[in-house]
């Protein structure tokens, strides 16, 4: 409530915005602070802490080409650049073992729920992990 009112008047719905985010941020360290610390449990696996440097080097090249290549993003682009980053960062995860057996069972979860036929996405993780 504090950053709104200090953020809000000054940036309006900006403001809001990087008041929220902040909130966020600093509930989260909260949480995995206390996991860590009264639990023993670690929300960090090496799956992790390669997929978060993975995910922001794949929204740099997004960004920058963005910004270089293309005037502004349009409705036009939106999907076809959404689906270049699910791409790189789907390759870059798997070039740099970012995945676990964890992901592979997740997926068997998804594929029993809903009924959809993914098993050959399974086969093709699992050669690299």
């Amino acid at each position: 409530v504090l950053l709104n009112l200090m953020l809000i008047p000054r940036f309006g719905i900006n403001g809001a915005a990087v008041a929220t985010t902040l909130t966020y941020i600093f509930n989260a360290v909260l949480i995995i602070g206390y996991s860590w610390r009264n639990l023993g449990i670690s929300p960090f696996s090496n799956a992790i802490v390669k997929s978060v440097p993975i995910g922001f080097f794949s929204m740099l090249i997004i960004f920058t080409s963005e910004k270089y290549i293309f005037e502004s993003i349009d409705g036009f682009l939106f999907i076809p650049i959404i689906i270049f980053f699910l791409i790189l960062y789907s390759f870059s995860l798997l070039s740099l073992n970012g995945l676990e057996e964890q992901d592979v069972e997740i997926l068997k979860s998804i594929e029993t729920k809903t009924g959809l036929k993914i098993e050959f996405i399974r086969n093709f993780i699992k050669r690299f992990i």
